[in-house]
């Protein structure tokens, strides 16, 4: 007797808690979608046997699972049941907390998929069986790419949002978790998750003896644009803005993340210094044991301190600002009038009539329009070798190619031809400012250049 799917799926879903916890332990011990089949015999004991529907105990038995092919395979050696990735992905789905982020591996396949098959569609006869089918493979694929980013980036936001969390809560001092393991972690997360995926859609990421992803898709854009195919050029490139839009967002991931990476290594900087200094004190303590030594005292002379330099400047610190704090209460009232008739003789500037408004806390812009941005950024706009003040660059090559475009579209321009760039050849000039604006919004800010490394 077959048991029809989705008799099958509900039931799943109605103890979707249970089922919950076989993919936390298929994500504990990385078993490749395998766990114990004695973990589900006493869930069925215990669950469905007990359960007032009486036909789940044959929706949800072990034959009827495996006719059904959500349980692929019984291992008869090791006792592990594997459970069908498509099953394993609804609930993950259901539960972004229980989704694994993904490492380089997946992104790596991707990237060799894509180049073999843009490889193939340049060699079939365009008319021909085979290139339909590989034409609807290679946009499969491409979905497929786009929903692993997608998801990805709900995962890597969620696991920044719990390291996060575990921060507050140490800084609270109600974190079990201790600060090296918690360093780690967030290490973890940022150079084998959030690093792969950012490199995968890089557009500037150099790979030897074969094209990154931007590359392929490129040449391919480009191909189609030779042989007279416009529909399917525009198709790929809106497609490809479609999966490039997310290095924004991975890039604020990133960024975020980063921040308590710099905070925990500092702490744990300061951790391990203060511990290697108390094994040096207790090593300097072990001499004195067993009555060897009689009134010995701790005090700043002793041994132990003279290579200790924790506190070194501290004094010459104190008398620097020792004046700013030695005000005295009662010639504090003195201090405010004489800052108060400094600031009635100085005389006030006048106010310019400026109708240009500076830019809003949040900005935004419709993907359509994002994806245009994006198109005209990466594969419209050079980069040269050397380029002098490159927000001003960007500003009025985007200008000539989008001739609508304000400073909001610019700052999404800019992002996306600053991630084309190699960032040990950006130098910022502290003290030179320049100014750009639309006509309703301006925006003030330090000139950056861009100069390639000489070989």
């Amino acid at each position: 007797m077959v048991i029809n799917r989705e008799a099958i799926l509900e039931g799943i879903l109605k103890h979707k808690s249970h089922f919950f916890r076989f993919v936390d332990v298929i994500n504990a011990n990385e078993t490749a979608l395998q766990f114990p089949m004695t973990a589900y015999l006493k869930f069925y004991e215990q669950v469905i046997y007990q359960d007032d529907d009486y036909a789940l105990k044959d929706i949800l038995s072990v034959e009827a699972l495996l006719q059904a092919n959500v349980f692929v395979n019984i291992d008869g050696l090791t006792n592990m049941v594997t459970l069908s990735k498509d099953i394993y992905n609804i609930l993950v789905w259901l539960d972004i907390s229980r989704k694994k982020q993904l490492d380089s591996q997946p992104f790596e396949s991707h990237r060799q998929d894509v180049v073999r098959l843009a490889n193939e569609l340049t060699t079939l006869p365009i008319e021909g069986i085979n290139f339909k089918e590989t034409y609807a493979f290679f946009y499969e694929k491409l979905s497929d790419i786009q929903v692993d980013i997608s998801e990805n980036m709900r995962v890597l936001d969620y696991r920044v949002d719990e390291i996060a969390d575990m921060y507050k809560s140490r800084e609270m001092g109600s974190l079990e978790t201790g600060l090296d393991e918690l360093f780690h972690r967030a290490q973890h997360v940022y150079h084998r998750n959030i690093t792969p995926c950012l490199e995968f859609i890089n557009p500037s990421l150099e790979l030897k003896g074969t094209k990154n992803l931007s590359e392929t898709l490129k040449d391919l854009e480009h191909y189609f644009e030779e042989i007279g195919e416009v529909d399917k050029a525009r198709t790929l490139q809106f497609r490809v803005g479609a999966i490039f839009c997310y290095y924004k967002d991975i890039r604020a991931i990133a960024s975020r993340l980063n921040a308590y990476l710099v905070n925990l290594a500092q702490e744990r900087e300061f951790f391990l210094s203060m511990e290697r200094a108390f094994g040096v004190l207790l090593e300097s303590l072990v001499p004195l044991r067993h009555g060897r030594h009689q009134n010995k005292y701790l005090n700043a002379d002793s041994e132990v301190f003279k290579l200790a330099t924790t506190f070194d400047g501290l004094e010459d610190h104190k008398k620097k600002y020792e004046k700013r704090f030695n005000y005295s209460p009662s010639r504090g009232l003195d201090h405010f009038n004489n800052y108060y008739e400094m600031m009635l003789r100085r005389p006030l500037k006048q106010k310019l009539d400026n109708p240009l408004r500076a830019l809003p806390s949040e900005i935004d812009i419709e993907e359509e329009r994002c994806e245009q941005i994006l198109s005209i950024t990466l594969y419209e706009i050079a980069v040269d070798n050397m380029i002098e003040n490159v927000q001003r660059y960007v500003w009025q090559k985007l200008q000539e190619l989008l001739p609508n475009a304000g400073i909001i579209d610019f700052l999404y321009a800019l992002e996306y031809f600053l991630s084309a760039l190699d960032d040990a050849c950006v130098s910022q000039r502290r003290n030179d400012r320049d100014r750009i604006d639309d006509g309703v919004y301006y925006l003030d800010y330090i000139i950056w250049d861009y100069a390639e490394a000489s070989l």
